[in-house]
């Protein structure tokens, strides 16, 4: 019989979304009824941790092994077995995991020639601040709110150049995703959306040329080795770090 090992993320307390409530342990193998629909019936995991974090419901992350009947898609496998190996609460990971990326982000801004806003960079340092107790919730509303500012200021300009028929400049589209990048990763609210919506932000930073809908296929492309690739890699390696320290 074929096992796959993959990634899945749950609620905060830990529930299955769609199977009445049940709660997920550590050690136990759960078994779904046949035929398997992907989407709608088995149980679900992703190979890759950045494909489970898509789609992620809340930011406790479990490491499955796969098995019995499987279907898949490109992201995504439906199966009829999935044992939980282990589960971590990845809250804090997933709030530094969208850090990192935004201030990837402002170092890419600043390799193109364009100083980041010094109000991107105060808002990362006073979240990392927050995590640790130091900054209150106050500070850091009001460091996302000036992150915003930027991203409206950015926005502004790149109207502008877009009239005066620069709409391919690069380096101020860049400067818009990145702005937007840190005033999503500043968030305190929902780390697992702000993660991803922070990755996508930062890819397309990467590739301006791309329209926002296509955004998701290029976050999922594994061919080759993309900014996707790394960022799973990253993450991947931070959650198994953590995790090493305490699992659920």
């Amino acid at each position: 019989m074929n096992k796959i090992l993959a990634w899945h993320f749950l609620r905060e307390d830990c529930k299955m979304r769609f199977s009445h409530g049940i709660t997920i342990k550590p050690g136990v193998e759960y078994e779904a009824k046949l035929p398997l629909i992907m989407c709608k019936n088995g149980l679900h995991a992703s190979e890759q941790i950045i494909d489970a974090l898509c789609c992620a419901p809340g930011p406790v992350v479990c490491r499955v092994e796969l098995s019995g009947m499987m279907i898949k898609d490109r992201y995504h496998i439906c199966a009829e077995k999935r044992k939980v190996l282990w589960m971590y609460d990845a809250t804090n990971v997933l709030h530094e995991f969208a850090l990192t990326i935004a201030e990837q982000a402002l170092l890419k801004e600043r390799k193109f020639g364009k100083e980041p806003d010094p109000r991107s960079w105060q808002a990362i340092k006073v979240k990392r601040q927050w995590l640790e107790g130091e900054s209150s919730l106050k500070e850091l509303k009001a460091a996302k709110k000036a992150a915003g500012e930027v991203v409206r200021e950015v926005a502004i300009e790149v109207e502008k150049r877009i009239a005066l028929g620069a709409a391919r400049n690069f380096v101020w589209k860049s400067k818009w995703e990145t702005a937007r990048a840190v005033s999503e990763a500043v968030s305190w609210t929902a780390p697992w959306e702000i993660a991803w919506e922070t990755a996508r932000a930062v890819l397309w930073a990467a590739s301006w040329a791309t329209p926002w809908a296509a955004l998701r296929k290029i976050a999922c492309k594994t061919e080759t080795v993309t900014p996707k690739a790394k960022l799973n890699s990253l993450l991947e390696q931070m959650i198994i770090c953590e995790s090493t320290k305490r699992s659920l």
